[in-house]
């Protein structure tokens, strides 16, 4: 039997360990293993029915150059309650307007927000520090977390990428 997880990280892994130069390669063998989970999960018609439609989501095809930012892991939002607040590029944070928090990445820097859960993504700018819950690897604004349909669970798995050409 196949867990919502083990389909989740067999999908990553179908989409991280393939080059980019293998995108198509790639969606091919994440349809394949939809395509399983949905036969062996026969006798679960909800994760056989999610299965189905995560196999179906388009893979968004972003080939970053060989020295562009690519990292892997969990973000969460932030909102209401820093509004207004000073962040660390010295603006006012706006909880409307397409930013994000990184711990690294330079602020100003466009980066590339890839939803892993719906296969929405979105281009914010790094406009503050953060996120300081472990585990998380970058916090966005309650904008940017609506557009990945992300505001209702609170956190996602994603993919941050950024590059020179973004922007």
């Amino acid at each position: 039997m196949v867990m919502r997880g083990s389909l989740i990280g067999a999908l990553l892994l179908a989409l991280l360990a393939t080059p980019f130069a293998k995108v198509e390669q790639t969606r091919q063998q994440v349809a394949e293993i939809g395509r399983k989970a949905v036969e062996t999960t026969a006798t679960l018609p909800s994760l056989s029915l999610q299965a189905i439609h995560l196999a179906s989501l388009p893979l968004p095809v972003v080939t970053p150059p060989k020295d562009g930012f690519r990292e892997l892991g969990t973000a969460s939002w932030y909102g209401a309650k820093f509004h207004g607040k000073k962040m660390a590029s010295g603006k006012k944070f706006d909880r409307l307007r397409l930013t994000a928090a990184h711990p690294t990445l330079p602020l100003g820097t466009k980066a590339r927000i890839i939803n892993l859960e719906n296969g929405r993504f979105v281009e914010v700018t790094v406009t503050d520090r953060g996120p300081y819950v472990r585990g998380r690897i970058i916090d966005l604004s309650e904008r940017a977390a609506e557009l990945l349909g992300m505001t209702k669970n609170g956190v996602a798995g994603v993919v941050v990428e950024a590059d020179g050409t973004l922007g």
